[in-house]
């Protein structure tokens, strides 16, 4: 139907109302991840030789705007996209739907600093558009406000905002995507409670399918950050799933299923990365943690098929899968490395994972980034006992990896802060040094190998007390004749 009538005003000389039409069903296609559909709708023949159609350079703007947005739908790159949002003018037609669009594109894509760069420009375009009665504009003048919070961390302000101006159906979304923020900020007691004032919302708006994925999310948070809770939340979601309408959220019911299909097809590399970009999009939009995981880990495993080793590490980061993430840094090019300290930091399982690129790629990085990331895992293993709980992957163990690999460039303050955190655990055992002991002691020879000489008292003692640590110490010597000359030249040995 609005199809015919982009016909019907083309062929009555109204070019520019005809591509404010097709604009709007792009971005409606986009929203229901149809990709192909939006690439159809718009025109390309305006500049066909021949062609008598007068276009104003609004809708010029515009329609570029919109067709780089279908080219980064079909898995192009995001910096297509960038400069033709930033060529539009203020008062430009729907600025709001591509001020969305890359948004939470750039969000899903962890590169906020696209979204921080524009933040004044995205916040007057908030300010202007939020006195516009249009359901359709409130909700994604709502979108746009989620993707700020996101960034700026200001989301408390924007829940007082909207409490009261928004249906109950958009402030249960927003409450979820709140609970994301604070899940992937390390906040795990706060995002239990609004994933739960979410689930209650959408439940109470008969939003099941909605429910069903944030309980999902719930379980997520739950395993990431507390240490007592057990598992109610996959019966309760199985027993939403069957009186659940498909959710009215922006994506499809069929991403995943799709993403997860054309990842196995091997003829088709680009379409199973551009399918799993689609199901990392839908996920953020949608605050579908365990989902948004899931999709960045299929996503990592295609590109490093693909020979895209940085990405896929990057991607496993996020995801918190440390072995795969190591065995992408293992392909890493011999050639200095970079690794963000900004993915998903506050979540344990995403720490092991970057402490393990870090520590299998640490001769490629450079010394400022080495003392950043020993920084860290010296903060990580000096954790309070109290605060400390066993978690798989674990960024306690992989902390050690990371300070074993960096022993040799680690400055004498460093090495010092590890060693005595290292005596601390030997004074008084728990089962943090069993859950780390092959680790530790691998630590520990590393800089008995520089020379440290309380680092060979350190294994000197367990040899006559514990043969389990015994045993490793037998083990790490075996590794090289350094740590023998290193005993050779020290009192240690004599004295014991």
């Amino acid at each position: 139907m609005l199809s015919g009538q982009v016909e019907a005003l083309n062929a009555s000389g109204q070019t520019d109302e005809a591509i404010r039409l097709s604009v709007d069903l792009a971005w409606d296609h986009l929203d229901r991840v149809r990709p192909w559909e939006a690439h159809f709708v718009l025109p390309t023949d305006l500049d066909r030789k021949g062609s008598t159609a007068v276009v104003n350079e609004e809708s010029r703007r515009v329609l570029s705007a919109a067709d780089a947005a279908v080219w980064v739908a079909k898995g192009g790159d995001l910096d297509i996209y960038v400069p033709k949002f930033d060529a539009l003018l203020a008062d430009d037609y729907n600025k709001v739907r591509a001020a969305v669009f890359l948004c939470e594109e750039a969000i899903a894509e962890s590169r906020l600093d696209i979204v921080r760069e524009r933040a004044v420009v995205l916040e007057s375009l908030v300010n202007r558009s939020s006195s516009i009665m249009d359901e359709q504009l409130r909700v994604l003048v709502v979108r746009l406000q989620m993707c700020l919070a996101d960034v700026s961390g200001e989301w408390e302000d924007l829940v007082r905002q909207v409490h009261r101006a928004q249906p109950r159906r958009v402030l249960a979304w927003l409450y979820a995507r709140y609970a994301r923020y604070l899940a992937l900020s390390g906040d795990g007691a706060g995002s239990q409670h609004f994933y739960l004032e979410a689930i209650e919302r959408a439940s109470a708006e008969k939003l099941f399918d909605e429910a069903a994925d944030w309980l999902y999310a719930l379980r997520t948070v739950r395993f990431w950050f507390d240490v007592s809770a057990g598992d109610p939340q996959h019966p309760i979601a199985q027993a939403l799933r069957p009186h659940a309408k498909p959710s009215a959220l922006p994506g499809s019911p069929h991403t995943s299923e799709l993403a997860l299909k054309v990842a196995h097809d091997y003829d088709r590399p680009h379409e199973a990365v551009q399918m799993a970009q689609r199901w990392r999009w839908q996920a953020y939009v949608r605050a579908q943690l365990t989902d948004e995981l899931h999709a960045e880990k299929i996503l990592g495993v295609l590109l490093e098929q693909q020979g895209d080793a940085l990405g896929a590490a990057s991607c496993y980061i996020r995801s918190g899968d440390a072995k795969r993430a190591k065995s992408a840094a293992n392909s890493f090019p011999e050639e200095p490395a970079h690794v963000s300290s900004s993915i998903h930091v506050a979540v344990p399982t995403s720490r092991a994972a970057a402490y393990a690129v870090v520590a299998t790629v640490s001769d490629l990085l450079t010394d400022e980034d080495v003392k950043l990331w020993a920084d860290k895992a010296l903060e990580e293993i000096s954790q309070d006992v109290e605060g400390f709980r066993s978690i798989d992957p674990s960024p306690y163990v992989y902390a050690f990896d990371l300070l074993e690999s960096v022993a040799d460039v680690l400055d004498d303050h460093r090495a010092m802060r590890a060693i005595q955190q290292i005596e601390s655990l030997f004074a008084t055992p728990t089962a943090r040094l069993r859950q780390a002991d092959r680790q530790v002691v691998n630590t520990l020879l590393s800089f008995a190998e520089r020379g440290h000489e309380i680092a060979l008292t350190l294994l000197v003692q367990p040899l006559l007390t514990d043969q389990r640590m015994a045993e490793l110490i037998c083990v790490g010597i075996k590794r090289g004749k350094r740590l023998c000359g290193a005993a050779e030249s020290s009192s240690v040995l004599g004295r014991s």
